[in-house]
């Protein structure tokens, strides 16, 4: 493509894309949607005019994808990653690491997209080439693309494990997370959480209910220094049930509590996590009630102590 722009082109999409930023930054996605997807389109129509603008539109995509998932909105962002995934693969065509690495993440991010919304296998596929893409060169960077690596076995384990692979996923999990436990910094501890969660169900599903008790301690451990979130609960809640079947009921009575306080400072039902700590305080009353009051310092409440409803 040897055309030029009209005048005025590249400035107009160019505006449209610093117009979405600061509303990406403060948080504000749904505004953001709107502005993402005309980006988008301007930015569209200079690739066909021009090569030279195939990164700046492999951005304004991934912003759209990005609010579009953020949102919940899944479906709707495979269309979006589909096209930069396609973008992707004609900047990394020459070699460069980078432009490697950023097919690999694409790939991990659409593979997860269409493995939950009902296309395991193109899904799988894709988290499969984009650990085959980012593996070679976390050999020769490590420093730089460790961290890529690690996201993306992740990702394979979160998809496997919904599909019953279990084994499967809990090596993917236990690679992910010898690579993530080992990155300095905090930027990454997230993902490491939420592995580490994952790798506990998965070893839990193959018969290490040890070894998932102790997976799972350090899951919340890290969750604990995260911002709250619903995983965070639902990692509370898991651990909860292992220490409950392992015996410890306050220790279980304890991540219940957490799982609870969690859900509600987000904004999410606590349902399930009340519903277990109300069973547990059914088979040992004293010890979670103790446990409450240790807790969070006030009488364990009326929803907890009445009796079940027959």
């Amino acid at each position: 493509m040897t055309s030029t722009p009209e005048p005025g082109m590249y400035a107009r999409a160019q505006a449209l894309y610093e117009q979405t930023l600061p509303l990406l930054m403060a948080g504000n996605y749904e505004k953001a949607i709107p502005l993402c997807r005309a980006a988008v389109d301007a930015h569209r129509v200079l690739v066909e005019v021009q090569d030279e603008y195939l990164l700046d539109f492999a951005i304004v995509l991934n912003n759209l994808a990005t609010v579009l998932t953020t949102t919940g909105r899944q479906r709707d962002a495979v269309e979006p990653l589909r096209e930069e995934l396609d973008v992707r693969r004609r900047l990394a065509a020459g070699g460069d690491p980078g432009h490697r690495n950023e097919l690999g993440r694409v790939l991990s991010v659409l593979g997860v997209a269409l493995a939950t919304t009902g296309t395991f296998d193109e899904g799988e596929a894709m988290i499969r080439e984009s650990i085959r893409i980012r593996r070679p060169l976390a050999e020769a960077e490590p420093a730089v693309y460790r961290l890529p690596l690690g996201e993306s076995l992740a990702d394979w384990s979160r998809v496997l494990y919904p599909a019953e692979r279990f084994e499967d996923a809990r090596s993917a999990a236990a690679e992910a997370v010898s690579i993530l436990r080992g990155i300095p910094g905090d930027d990454h501890l997230r993902s490491l959480a939420e592995v580490r969660h994952m790798h506990g169900l998965a070893l839990g599903r193959t018969g290490s209910e040890e070894a998932a008790l102790g997976q799972l301690a350090e899951a919340t451990e890290t969750f604990l220094r995260l911002p709250h979130s619903p995983l965070a609960a639902r990692c509370f809640n898991d651990y909860a049930n292992y220490l409950a079947r392992a015996g410890h009921i306050a220790a279980a009575a304890g991540a219940l509590i957490s799982a609870i306080a969690v859900s509600q400072a987000v904004g999410k039902p606590a349902e399930l996590p009340e519903e277990n700590l109300r069973n547990l305080y059914q088979t040992a009353p004293t010890v979670v009630a103790e446990q409450w009051k240790r807790s969070t310092g006030t009488k364990p409440p009326r929803w907890l102590t009445r009796s079940k409803r027959r």
